[in-house]
């Protein structure tokens, strides 16, 4: 008897009868506050190819950025598309780069 009245009584408990969506109810997000947050992340998350400079991350950034805005595909897979292309591009350099070590250790005096 007395552990159920106090747990009914206790604040931790009572919720009250009626429920509301809490960011409304709160007030924190309101109209102009959620479209100028959702406007800012939209520019910080794709920049122009005119904010990018030419240095070779903004050159990667800007091919993964178009990988993913003409295919569609997530972020995570347009850099692995990145990663595989890249990896593609420079595989003919490795090549050439492990024949002429061998062929140095060839030359090299005993």
């Amino acid at each position: 008897g007395d552990a159920a009245g106090a747990a009914a009584a206790s604040p931790a408990t009572d919720f009250g009868s009626t429920t509301t969506d809490a960011p409304a109810d709160v007030g924190l997000l309101d109209g102009s506050a959620l479209e100028a947050a959702s406007a800012a992340t939209a520019a910080l998350s794709d920049p122009s190819r005119a904010e990018l400079g030419w240095g070779p991350i903004d050159m990667c950034t800007a091919a993964i950025d178009t990988i993913h805005a003409s295919t569609g595909l997530p972020w995570w897979a347009s850099i692995v598309v990145m990663t595989c292309i890249f990896r593609g591009v420079v595989f003919p350099l490795n090549v050439k780069q492990m024949r002429n070590t061998l062929r140095l250790k060839q030359l090299q005096p005993e």
